[in-house]
């Protein structure tokens, strides 16, 4: 896959023999950030979500 502009997605898995071509774009992930097993390419940039917290009050 190559990305041909800036783009946004829900969460990224590459599976092991995958290649990711940012083709010097971001990609924003709207994911805790985690371990990719395939390959990213070119420079670019995966921007992933900031972890959130959560607040119960009873």
């Amino acid at each position: 896959m190559c990305l041909t502009k800036d783009t946004q997605v829900g969460n990224l898995f590459l599976a092991a023999e995958t290649t990711l071509d940012l083709g010097f774009h971001t990609l924003y992930v709207d994911s805790a950030r985690h371990d990719l097993d395939g390959t990213v390419l070119n420079e670019g940039e995966i921007v992933w979500a900031q972890p959130l917290t959560v607040i119960v009050i009873r």
